[in-house]
């Protein structure tokens, strides 16, 4: 490395520092700017203090391709520095070296559309799929660049050649099982458990590695319970038996340990679709994890006690949500009643009651139902008594409360029974 690109990055490490403080305007602010990079390089390094933060703003954010190419990945990719070899993740580090790799061999790479953007999985699929399979064919054939064996590659990436060459195989595999793995059928769909099997049958061949690293995105795209079990009958017709236990052993370790990490706070004002999808998809998970067969003691109360702490925070969340959302209707404009309210804006409150009301049936599996029930009640109530001061037709608030509370509690807070 020459001593300029040797100043520069140890520049970026210092202002990456800093950034870990930064106001949540300024994450935003400096994210944009380095997704219009052509080539990110060292810059990227800016946003690993503070990725967990923006995975809890969730901007949107344009895609490029090495991002698009490493999309698959995203359960399992872990900082340089906390990666260790052996474990069941992919070090950041690793992907821009091998995204030059990539498209530098030479190879017949796919571009990918300018303005794709994170948001809409099943066109980051459409657009990543050629882009996967010329990948993990390049993969197949391609040598590791001398350059990897320098002491100045190695210092700056924080790896090795040794560490790297277990996990090339394992790149493949994920890259050319991209769409299957991301395409699951739901748990219920005849083609569910033959499309797990497949591939779990395919990370098998790669090794404990690849079948650990495959456990734990197939535990992220689908039922963690119906892998886990799968995994144990497939496990049980290899001679390798003993080792594939343990590596679904590690992937449920590996799991719940990244489950425990303290997660960012999420303001209520930012409970929007997306954030919603995630929580409810963490809940989910939480059940399922409950319906593990055979499983120690300790790994059970580890579950139990997840499960009681995303209990209380949703509790804490949803009170803050519904009170974000109808302090409005509390505290309406002195004088007469507002004007009727735009349909756009209409659309947006009942947008947020569908929210609210599928965060209190999913936040309800863990307990306390009827006390959102009950909350979901007084808050239809606000809207029916506050609703019209603040430019809601009456046709307005019945939908609302309707969507709140259902057809039947709405006939009866509204008086029309």
């Amino acid at each position: 490395m020459a001593d300029g690109d040797r100043h520069a990055a140890d520049g970026v490490r210092a202002l990456s520092k800093e950034f870990r403080n930064a106001s949540d305007e300024k994450i935003l602010k400096v994210t944009r700017m380095i997704d219009l990079l052509p080539e990110r390089g060292e810059a990227d390094a800016l946003l690993e203090p503070v990725r967990a933060r923006l995975a809890a703003l969730r901007p949107a954010r344009r895609m490029n391709r090495t991002r698009l190419l490493f999309t698959p990945f995203d359960p399992v990719v872990v900082s340089g520095a906390a990666w260790r070899p052996g474990d069941l993740g992919i070090p950041r580090s690793l992907l821009a070296p091998v995204a030059a790799l990539i498209f530098g061999s030479g190879d017949a790479i796919p571009s990918i559309p300018p303005t794709l953007e994170e948001g809409d999985e099943a066109q980051l699929t459409r657009a990543g799929t050629p882009l996967w399979q010329a990948a993990a064919a390049c993969l197949s054939t391609i040598s590791i660049p001398a350059a990897w064996e320098t002491p100045d590659w190695q210092k700056q990436n924080g790896l090795t050649v040794p560490m790297v060459m277990p996990l090339i195989p394992v790149l493949r595999l994920v890259l050319d099982q991209a769409v299957a793995i991301r395409t699951v059928p739901p748990r219920q769909h005849p083609g569910c458990e033959p499309a797990l099997t497949a591939l779990l049958s395919e990370a098998i061949r790669v090794g404990p590695l690849g079948w650990g690293i495959m456990l734990r995105l197939l535990f992220d795209a689908a039922a963690p319970d119906q892998v886990a079990r799968l995994a144990l009958a497939t496990a049980r017709g290899s001679r390798f038996c003993t080792a594939l236990q343990a590596g679904l052993d590690g992937a449920i370790e590996e799991m719940l340990s990244r489950m425990e990490a303290p997660q960012p706070s999420q303001a209520a004002e930012q409970l929007d679709a997306g954030a919603l999808s995630g929580r409810l998809h963490l809940i989910d998970r939480i059940e399922e994890l409950r319906k593990l067969e055979n499983r120690p003691v300790e790994e059970q109360r580890r579950i139990g006690r997840l499960r009681q702490g995303l209990a209380t925070e949703n509790r804490a969340m949803f009170e803050q949500a519904l009170q974000a959302r109808l302090v409005e209707l509390d505290q309406p404009p002195a004088g007469p009643p507002a004007a009727a309210m735009s349909t756009e804006t209409v659309l947006a409150i009942e947008a947020e009651a569908r929210q609210l009301r599928a965060f209190a049936v999913a936040a309800a599996k863990l307990g306390n139902a009827d006390e959102y029930d009950r909350l979901l009640e007084q808050a239809a109530a606000r809207y029916a008594r506050n609703g019209g001061r603040s430019g809601m037709t009456r046709a307005d608030r019945m939908r609302v409360t309707e969507l709140l509370v259902g057809s039947e509690k709405a006939i009866q807070v509204l008086g029309l029974a």
